[in-house]
């Protein structure tokens, strides 16, 4: 996507390559005035099918692009391409980029998951680990589409943590949604639900490092 991006801005504006990165500016760093960028986003819109506000273009054009142009309801199996964690301790079986500020994550408990205990329930920190893990994917979605490394993070600060329900036994599916609620630099702050046949058992806020 974003090489797709930068061919269409250098073959058709005549912009260097060298100078078309995420934080790139409309007129400071690149040089367009309104006529281009109109022209820009009617050729960004018809290639990848977004419809791209005009209010969001004034400042980090590639970036705004990259956000409006990601493919909603993509699932993806391949969990270990978006996140650094390694079996045994990978806790999501599949992911769900939704839209700009949402994702859907699962996860179907096996009898040999390293946070089921003697009775062979689910302790409360596999769950936060689930959701960390869901917004690791996040993370990561966003990172693969912008062609940068998955980085290494690490769960900053949990509020406002509720346990609504018994701990989930082997075999039972986790389904957990998560709400960006803000970013800034490398911390993304998040709310999060976890469910299991319909009824949310754990709710959250949580504070990532990336």
């Amino acid at each position: 996507m974003i090489e797709k991006m930068v061919s269409i801005l250098a073959s058709e504006f005549e912009v260097e390559e060298s100078e078309i990165t995420p934080d790139a500016k409309i007129k400071e760093t690149l040089h367009l005035d309104s006529l281009s960028l109109v022209d820009m986003v009617a050729l960004i819109e018809d290639e990848f099918g977004a419809k791209i506000p005009n209010a969001d273009l004034p400042t980090k054009l590639l970036q705004t692009c990259t956000n409006m142009c990601m493919p909603a309801n993509n699932s993806i199996r391949d969990i270990e391409s978006l996140i650094p964690q390694r079996p045994p301790i990978v806790m999501v079986d599949e992911f769900m980029y939704k839209d700009e500020t949402s994702c859907h994550s699962t996860l179907t408990i096996s009898s040999d998951n390293i946070f089921l205990d003697e009775r062979n329930h689910m302790i409360a920190e596999g769950i936060l680990e689930h959701i960390a893990q869901t917004a690791a994917a996040y993370i990561g979605y966003r990172r693969k589409l912008c062609n940068e490394n998955v980085n290494f993070g690490y769960i900053g600060d949990i509020k406002r943590c509720s346990i609504c329900g018994p701990m989930p036994t082997a075999e039972q599916k986790l389904e957990t949604d998560v709400r960006i609620v803000s970013q800034v630099e490398n911390i993304t702050m998040i709310s999060a639900e976890t469910r299991v046949n319909g009824q949310i058992i754990v709710n959250c806020r949580m504070k990532l490092a990336n």
